[in-house]
């Protein structure tokens, strides 16, 4: 039974229950009898001064309840879970989301018998809200957007419920209604998202650059991405905190995108009618809300909001957001995505767009080889007569030009470039590799080094177990995390951030098991993970130069070197890759900066972005040092420095320094014979 109102208040504050967790006056039931937590944990939790709280969304639908969404308040001292409370809500409202937060922590001080110093919460309106209502426990409140204790308990507890390891969850209910808003926001809204499908943004404006999106009030100002450049889903991502968008355009390579927002995301996208919930279509069709097409249906996916849910003003503004970029199209056009590029500007109510180009490069003069326009320019200026005179002049320049060395392709003539392209890494063409390497000559290589540890380690066990979702289990991902060459400082940051590390935390070593598989020296039959005939082979200490070999292969040949990262409708450097070895032979043999060498090897690259736009977007540097430096660093073929005066955690591909080591001389070789 609950304690009365004049019983000593089972939290242990002394005072009594009506006047501290039993306070509050709004009817409902108090909290029940505390918990039975066993004694060392009890200890555990009353030695933590500092709790998280947060109310999540929850992957999970109750049937018959498709007017609320499934949420859970959640609470940890450190490693102990206090309070998960799954309940079902409507309205997450900051003062809502707030009192289920008093509420979740009287229960959980009521188990503990003792009240924290502080609170930690994701959101500041959150915390505005809740400090006054802990103040009278003598508890404050402070934020933090990354709960590392909070998030391992809510990232297990949406795992158990889906049966997929992903962080953060969203809510995806079955109506409209149960985002609890006042139908006119909702009408609104609707309105907006049918002006912005008959603006279609996409046609101007890509994924990169963004617009930035500023308010009269101060707010922080908005980055809002346009999807549908690329002709994939439609619609716009908006991004709260700006670096959430520059960290996802170059995604940290040990971690997955999304695991450390610095504040929220919401992806507004469309549906085709036929792919609504029923009880959805029916709200839509009775409340007579605008819909500009079949296929242009509203669904939206709010990341880390306050209880995982959308706020009337979210809402308000996301809808004057979408109306505004359809006037900014309304009002430039095509202007949008000439190449001239500019600066573009509009103004509607309380809202300010700014959306910065860079002029392209123009793909006939500007992106030609300079050889080769000196040929087109030759064949107007030469008297030539006939049809047939004119074409024997063409192909006999040409054979020149195709087979004269070039300094842009770093000495080797287009026709070479060409067989080199063509061969690619299968051995095929000029590119070679030293197959007789010992296993000390390739020591270097960390990336071979975690090869062998983790077949060695499947030989030793006799195979080791998968999850439901096809990744290796816990126990398995930290005896390896123990045993691989990784970066120093690696396991102290993927521990700051993860309190449990599943396989897809551990970047590494998910790329590691993936490459494997596609390398077929692992294989996943019947739950478990084992060596193949060809593992087996390749493990041993002899085999060592045939299985570098093979890794290097796979992993530039037949694994997608763009794997895990944010599509920005480029071009791959995949297809360069033998090219791009040659390049890094000539121009990478002393110390040169990723920016550098991108500037002097990479093709029909633009001009830098005027102004601060050069600083904002990732460029040819980045895209070159994520997607093939790094990988030849890992593979011990490049070695990498940064200057001691540009260390920072904001630095740049564009100032890492990159060489080639004594390993890339011995393992590569090139055969133009």
């Amino acid at each position: 039974m609950s304690p009365g109102r004049n019983d000593p208040c089972p939290c242990g504050s002394g005072r009594k229950y009506k006047h501290c967790c039993g306070k509050g006056g709004r009817g409902k039931p108090g909290p029940p009898l505390p918990k039975e937590f066993p004694p060392e944990v009890l200890e555990r939790a009353r030695a933590v001064d500092i709790w998280q709280a947060d109310v999540v969304a929850v992957p999970a639908v109750i049937s018959g309840e498709d007017r609320s969404r499934t949420v859970a308040a959640l609470v940890v001292a450190e490693d102990v879970a206090l309070e998960a409370d799954m309940r079902l809500e409507r309205s997450a409202e900051p003062e809502d989301v707030a009192r289920a937060l008093e509420e979740a922590l009287s229960r959980a001080a009521a188990a503990v018998g003792v009240w924290p110093a502080r609170v930690l919460v994701r959101q500041e309106e959150v915390a505005r809200v809740l400090e006054p209502l802990l103040r009278q426990r003598g508890c404050g409140v402070g934020t933090a957007p990354v709960l590392v204790d909070l998030d391992a308990l809510a990232r297990d507890l949406a795992a158990h419920l889906s049966g997929q390891d992903r962080w953060p969850a969203v809510s995806a209910p079955d109506t409209w209604a149960a985002w609890g808003l006042p139908r006119s926001i909702v009408e609104d809204f609707f309105q907006a998202y049918a002006a912005y499908y008959r603006a279609a943004p996409w046609r101007w404006i890509g994924h990169v650059p963004p617009i930035l999106a500023e308010w009269d009030d101060g707010t922080r100002p908005w980055v809002a991405s346009v999807m549908g450049a690329a002709l994939g889903e439609f619609g716009l991502a908006v991004y709260s905190h700006p670096d959430d968008f520059e960290d996802l355009l170059e995604p940290d390579e040990d971690h997955l995108p999304f695991q450390a927002l610095q504040g929220w995301v919401v992806h507004l996208g469309y549906h085709h009618r036929r792919e609504l919930p029923r009880a959805m279509l029916k709200e839509v069709s009775r409340a007579g809300w605008e819909v500009e097409a079949v296929a242009a249906y509203p669904y939206i996916l709010p990341i880390l909001t306050p209880g995982g849910g959308l706020q009337k003003e979210l809402v308000r503004r996301l809808a004057q957001l979408l109306d505004g970029v359809a006037s900014l199209v309304g009002k430039y056009g095509e202007r949008l995505g000439s190449p001239e590029g500019g600066v573009f500007t509009s103004t509607k109510g309380e809202l300010t767009l700014h959306y910065a180009v860079a002029p392209e490069v123009d793909p006939v003069r500007d992106g030609m080889p300079p050889g080769l326009q000196e040929i087109m320019d030759e064949a107007r200026k030469v008297g030539l007569e006939t049809q047939e005179e004119i074409e024997a002049h063409l192909a006999h320049s040409m054979e020149e030009y195709n087979t004269a060395p070039q300094e842009e392709l770093g000495g080797i003539s287009p026709e070479k470039a060409r067989t080199l392209l063509e061969g690619g890494v299968r051995g095929e063409g000029p590119l070679r590799f030293a197959e007789d390497l010992s296993l000390d000559e390739v020591e270097g290589s960390a990336f071979l080094a975690n090869a062998r540890t983790f077949l060695n380690a499947l030989l030793v066990t006799g195979g080791t177990l998968a999850t439901a979702a096809g990744n290796l289990k816990r126990a398995f991902v930290a005896e390896m995390l123990e045993s691989m060459r990784l970066r120093d400082g690696y396991l102290e940051s993927l521990h700051r951030v993860n309190r449990v590390v599943n396989e897809e935390d551990a970047w590494p070593l998910h790329i590691l098991r993936v490459n494997m598989e596609v390398a077929g020296l692992i294989r996943r039959r019947k739950g478990r993970f084992h060596p193949t005939k060809k593992g087996r082979e390749m493990a041993k200490p002899e085999a060592a130069g045939r299985l570098f070999v093979h890794l290097f292969r796979t992993h530039f040949g037949k694994f997608n070197l763009e794997y895990g990262r944010l599509s920005v409708d480029r071009p791959s450097l995949q297809p360069a890759v033998p090219l791009l070895l040659w390049q890094l032979g000539v121009r990478a043999r002393d110390w040169i900066t990723v920016g550098d060498l991108a500037r002097q090897i990479l093709p029909g690259r633009p001009e830098d972005h005027p102004g601060d736009a050069a600083t904002l977007f990732p460029d040819g540097a980045a895209l070159l040092q994520g997607t093939v430096l790094t990988p030849l660093e890992l593979f011990g073929l490049l070695e990498e420095r940064v200057p001691g005066e540009v260390r920072s955690w904001r630095r740049g591909s564009e100032d890492t320094q990159i060489r080639a080591t004594p390993l890339f001389e011995g393992f590569l070789h090139f055969d133009w014979d």
